[in-house]
Parts: structure tokens; sequence; C-alpha cells
């Protein structure tokens, strides 16, 4: 009987042994669990950067993640649309988006500011520096701040493309677009109205067929439009120098996902979002001078504004910065800050 009763005893404890390793286990797989992420993207999927940009994010904080962190890519409207979705970041529908700060500059006046002044920055190392560099990245760390009071973790700026002036008609000199209509947007706008411009608001997608049908003579856009919007097929001119030489788009995460991973994630992501500017500054160097020569070969000519008609463009433009510099205690001191970088620079 001793023996029967040690038997079942040894049975029992092996029983729950193997009922506490299973659970033990379950646990395990649970807190491996890796961390999923859907970031929906504001630019279409022919885009560089939904095709090029957004991968690499997400290939990278994969690997070096060990897949710990997973990222789904969106393209717009697949999951919310365009207009709407810092609104969907900032209440978690998806947890991250990739845009331009123009779209949340209703809700965040800052954001004007971030996405590029008109006649600012030279180039996309100027603004690189600015951003990154200059006071020790005191510009990233104003917008980080705006972004946050809304909730949301502002993980990356990277310049984009310069933005052009392109015509249907010449441009010889500021006096030529008086009374011309022209397809603008943001601090655009409010400059094209101080040269006598005509503006007029129509989603990019909507540009190729405005111009065809008249319904403006140019747009303020980048280089890229030529080729990815095809306006090398109803513009004639190129106006140069750019409006911008850079214009900024951003990526950015819900606040409450961002906080709820672990610092070595968050380093990973920080570390992959600081270490692809050079490289999409490079690529996209290269799309401007491809699609430029694309559209000299379909016929599109480039103008120079002469050396004085240049100047004050730049005269005009920048007081228009004083409007924008009103919008909050932080924007002044957003502009403030990018007047003194230029000074520095030798060019205000």
């Amino acid at each position: 009987m001793r023996k029967c009763f040690l038997l079942f005893v040894s049975l029992a404890l092996a029983v729950g042994l193997i009922i506490v390793g299973a659970n033990n286990s379950a646990f395990a797989q649970s807190s491996d669990k890796p961390v999923v992420w859907k970031i929906s993207s504001a630019f279409s999927p022919g885009s560089f950067l939904y095709r090029y940009l957004l991968p690499r994010y997400r290939d990278e904080v994969s690997q070096r993640s060990n897949n710990r962190l997973q990222i789904r890519t969106f393209p717009p409207g697949a999951l919310v649309k365009v207009r709407e979705l810092f609104n969907a970041v900032q209440k978690g529908v998806v947890q991250g988006g990739i845009s331009a700060g123009l779209y949340n500059a209703r809700l965040i006046p800052e954001a004007i500011i971030e996405t590029g002044l008109p006649q600012s920055f030279a180039d996309y190392r100027d603004a690189v520096e600015f951003y990154y560099k200059y006071k020790g990245g005191k510009a990233l760390d104003l917008i980080r701040e705006a972004y946050a009071e809304k909730g949301v973790y502002y993980l990356g700026i990277y310049p984009l493309a310069s933005y052009v002036l392109m015509t249907k008609f010449p441009v010889h000199q500021l006096a030529d677009l008086k009374g011309r209509k022209l397809r603008t947007f943001g601090p655009y706008s409010l400059l094209a109205r101080k040269l006598g411009v005509a503006t007029v608001s129509i989603p990019g997608a909507e540009q190729y067929m405005a111009l065809q049908r008249g319904t403006v003579e140019g747009t303020i856009y980048p280089f890229y439009a030529l080729e990815m919007y095809k306006l090398k097929e109803v513009i004639d001119y190129v106006i140069l120098p750019p409006m911008a030489g850079a214009i900024m788009i951003n990526i950015y995460i819900n606040k409450k996902a961002w906080d709820k991973l672990p610092d070595d994630l968050k380093k990973i992501c920080n570390d992959v979002a600081t270490e692809l500017v050079p490289w999409v500054c490079a690529e996209t160097a290269k799309l401007d001078e491809k699609y430029l020569a694309a559209a000299k070969a379909k016929g599109v000519k480039m103008l120079t504004l002469p050396d004085e008609e240049a100047q004050k463009l730049k005269i005009i433009a920048v007081k228009t910065w004083d409007v924008f510099a009103k919008k909050s205690p932080r924007c002044k001191e957003l502009v403030d800050m990018l007047k003194d970088y230029l000074k520095k620079k030798g060019r205000l």
C-alpha cells in the first residue's frame, strides 16, 4: 500500500512539473512576442518615400532588433486618409505615419516652419545642418516638443526635394508673375500673393489636369513631380533658383506606443532614423538630376532669374517668415534661430 501511495505522489509531482513547465513556456512565448507597428504613408506607392525610405527603415529596425519590433507599411487610403493620418496616429489607430508638417499645421503651428520656409535652405546639406547640428540640434528638439504636446513622438526629419516654380510661360523677372494663376500651398501661397500671383489650391495629384486645361498656369512643387506626376508634359519652363532648396518630411509615432518600447528598441529606432538621413539626401539629389535631365529631353526649358531678381525674391520671402513666427513663442524661437543660422552662413 505504501508503494502505491509513493507511486501516486511521484506521478502527481511529475504532472505538476509538466504543467508548470508548460505555463512557463507559454509565458516565455508571450513575453517574446514581437511588437508590431503599422505605419501609414501620406505619399503614393510610387514615391521615393514609400518605395525606398519606409521599407529601408522597416528592414533595418527588424534586423537590428532580431525581429522584436516589426513594422507593417501601408499606402495612403489603405488604412486612413492622408488628411486624417496625424489624428489616426494620435489615437493609436495606426502606430506611426510618414508625412509632411504642412498636413499637421492646423494642430501644430510649428509644422509650417518644420516643412521649410521659402528661400531658407540652399540645399539638403543646409537643412540637415540646421536641424541636426546647429546649436546641438535645438531646432529638432523644439519640433519634438511641439509634437509631444499632441501625444506624438517625432522620430525623424528628412530633407526631400528642391521646390521649384514650374510654368507654362517664361519668367525672366518677378514682374512676369503678376496676374498669373499658380497652384501653391502653405507659406508659398503667401509669398506668391506678395508677388501679385492669383493662388489656387489644388491637390498634388490633380495638378496635371489643371495645367493641361489652363485652370492654372504654373505650380510650385518638387523636381520629382516632373517625372512622377508627368508634369514635364504640361509645363514648359522650370524657373531657378528654387523657391526652397529642400523641403522636409517626417516620421512620427504614437507616444503611448513609443513609451511602451524598452530602451534598447527605442535606441534602435532613433539610431536608424538618424543614420538614414545622409542616404536620403544622396538618393533624392540623384533623382533631381535624373528627372531634370528627362524634362530637358522632353523640351522643358530651364530659366534662371538674374541675380538682382533672385535677391529681390529672397527679401520678399524672408519678410513672410515673420507672419509664421507670430503663431507661437516656439515658432518665433525657430524663425529667430533660422535667421541667425543663415546670417552666420552669410546668406541673410
